[in-house]
């Protein structure tokens, strides 16, 4: 392969026009594939937009693969994982007549752990149910190990929390089955892989391991290719904070009972009375954390009652590590648990002291787990430091990086330093021809109460017009479930599909396959949804995606740059909202000969003075607000 080149790849006649039906060579595809490949020589970082339609990934995995050097390629969504390893790489390989050594490699609780799972094993006589047995039955035959095989399992499935591969309960090398183990089997594998890919929380675990104590979870790499890089700010925030949550202490209690034989005729009293004094004093905590429905910001040291529930959580946390060592066969198990309790009780203790400058803190309910969560309100110095000043390549790329056209809004956010390259391409796409963006005549306030009901009005109209073949994106559940809803009494003609119903990759199937069907979608369905051809026609957002200023993190970071001086609404809210809206709006056009409306209801878009930044930040589209040059779209 050393006498080929990106161009002779990508050029009309080569490899790539052989094996792909209809073959298209894209200029902007080839200059950002030239691009990647001078900075994987050169070193630095590069910022690279590419529109939908470029062929971006195949621009970066060309350069990857010539380069001869190891390199991770990060993404937000497992959709995109699983495109590079089940379509660009088998194409590549067909392509080049040759081999291509690339691996995904995922976070630890996506795969089987033979300690935990033999254990649970064991339990057979409790008649844990189908879904156990299924379970079982895979666990018993799989070679990989991958949760990814269970396509059958419900999502929420608790046992997987009962058998996978965790951090806390991992022996690492000291474990009897570590030779045997998915997880490490999958990491050999990675080691030998030129191309490893990953997910970001995967990247930044990594990363946040490597800056604290030196460990690592992926291996030595010479070049880190960071796909769906408008999500890296989120991720990584969490990976350089904590998380503390009464789930992990219930599963810390699961298995510190099984190894001390809890339940059990001849178990000592003393150990049950350990055990029932965490779980009791768990309880008492977690409920002492003022209850509400959303999230809520801590801005000082825990008081009162909660701050007496959590010393007493602490103090029966510290008599079970007494007892484990007593009582405890003291091995590698036994040691391990007692460095869960510590570290479990260390970052409880944080909670004991306010917040310190520059962190924020806040109190997270989600189903029937309350999380506590402490991480800093500005990555970007930490990304600079940990990220950025090694001499590795780091290239970031996205259909969605710049706003307003320019790349400073992520500079800043992330700490990319100044000299960092930037390329952005268009993509291929004529959207002037191809698509129509439609704002209502009728102006409703998005915050009033009839809002939902307005919306709803306006999706049937428009649904009448397109046949069905909607995707309707929500900013709020509450509004996605009061419209499905409303279209449920109305008996829409055509197929309705709403989140929560099935699984998300089971409804976008069912969308692709039925011609004239609507999907309802709230956040989880505003990226990675690729559905190319007639089944999609219409976008319908109802909201623009404005972040809540009540979301403790977000407040935090609006109450820093107001401190700066600057404005929070014209540096950040209003850059991240273009910056989602685009993702929304890129779900329409996939492909050359797709056509369609983008339906944007909140009129905000059209009467306020920032409708025209956000306008500027959409497809070049002729803009309207009537209806009938909807119908005439169509007709």
């Amino acid at each position: 392969m050393s006498n080929l080149t990106i161009e002779k790849i990508l050029s009309v006649d080569g490899p790539i026009a052989e094996v792909v039906e209809n073959f298209n060579h894209r200029p902007d595809q080839l200059l950002l594939a030239q691009k990647v490949e001078e900075t994987l020589i050169i070193g630095g970082t590069l910022l690279a937009e590419a529109g939908t339609g470029t062929g971006k990934t195949l621009a970066y995995l060309i350069p990857a693969l010539l380069s001869g050097k190891k390199i991770v390629i990060s993404t937000a969504t497992k959709t995109l994982q699983s495109q590079i390893i089940d379509r660009e790489v088998p194409l590549l390989s067909k392509a080049l007549e040759r081999p291509i050594s690339a691996v995904i490699l995922k976070g630890r609780e996506n795969y089987l752990c033979l300690r935990r799972f033999n254990r649970y094993r064991s339990q057979r006589s409790l008649k844990l149910g189908t879904a156990a047995d299924t379970l079982i039955a895979w666990g018993e035959r799989t070679t990989s190990g991958d949760r990814g095989e269970l396509t059958d399992l419900p999502e929420e499935f608790d046992a997987w929390r009962l058998i996978c591969a965790t951090s806390e309960s991992c022996l690492g090398s000291k474990c009897k089955d570590f030779e045997r183990c998915h997880l490490q089997g999958r990491r050999r594998d990675a080691a030998r892989a030129q191309i490893v890919v990953v997910n970001h929380h995967l990247f930044f675990a990594d990363l946040a391991l490597r800056s604290s104590t030196g460990g690592e979870v992926l291996p030595q790499y010479s070049a880190v290719i960071l796909d769906e890089a408008q999500h890296i700010e989120r991720v990584a925030t969490q990976y350089f904070g904590v998380k503390v949550s009464s789930g992990r202490v219930m599963d810390l209690l699961r298995d510190a009972g099984a190894l001390l034989g809890a339940g059990k005729k001849n178990t000592p009293p003393r150990v049950e009375e350990a055990l029932s004094s965490v779980e009791a004093t768990s309880a008492g905590f977690w409920s002492a954390l003022a209850p509400s429905p959303t999230s809520l910001r801590i801005n000082e040291t825990f008081a009162g009652e909660p701050a007496k529930r959590l010393e007493f959580l602490v103090s029966a946390l510290g008599v079970m590590s007494e007892v484990i060592t007593l009582l405890a066969n003291p091995d590698d198990e036994t040691e391990g648990l007692k460095r869960r309790i510590s570290l479990l009780v260390d970052e409880l203790n944080l909670f004991t002291t306010p917040p310190k400058a520059g962190e924020v803190r806040w109190i997270e309910p989600r189903g029937r787990t309350t999380f506590l969560h402490s991480v800093p309100v500005d990555i970007s110095t930490t990304l600079t430091e940990q990220l950025f000043s090694t001499p590795k390549p780091i290239i970031l790329t996205s259909a969605t990086l710049r706003v307003g056209g320019s790349f400073d809004y992520l500079r800043s956010r992330l700490g990319v330093p100044a000299e960092a390259s930037e390329i952005a391409v268009e993509g291929p796409f004529d959207y002037a021809r191809q698509c129509l963006i439609y704002i209502p005549a009728d102006e409703v306030d998005p915050n009033a109460a009839n809002f939902s009901e307005s919306a709803y009005k306006e999706v049937l109209r428009i649904l009448s017009i397109t046949k069905g073949r909607g995707f309707c994106l929500f900013t709020s559940h509450r509004i996605l479930r009061e419209v499905a809803a409303r279209l449920r009494r109305t008996k829409l003609p055509y197929h309705l599909l709403v989140q929560g119903d099935a699984p998300r990759e089971t409804l976008l199937e069912q969308f692709r396959n039925d011609m004239h069907s609507v999907l309802l979608g709230a956040q989880a369905f505003w990226e990675g949804v690729d559905v190319p051809g007639e089944a999609l026609s219409a976008v319908i957002i109802d909201k623009l995606p404005f972040s809540s200023p009540g979301d403790p993190l977000v407040e935090a970071r609006i109450e820093k740059i107001r401190e700066e001086g600057n404005s929070p609404f014209n540096r950040y809210q209003l850059p991240m909202a273009a910056m989602a809206l685009r993702q929304g709006v890129g779900r329409l056009i996939r492909r050359m000969d797709d056509r369609g409306v983008v339906a944007i209801l909140d009129t905000r878009l059209a009467t306020k003075n920032y409708g025209g930044y956000l306008r500027r930040s959409l497809p070049k589209a002729p803009i309207t607000r009537s209806i009938d040059d909807l119908r005439a779209f169509f007709s």
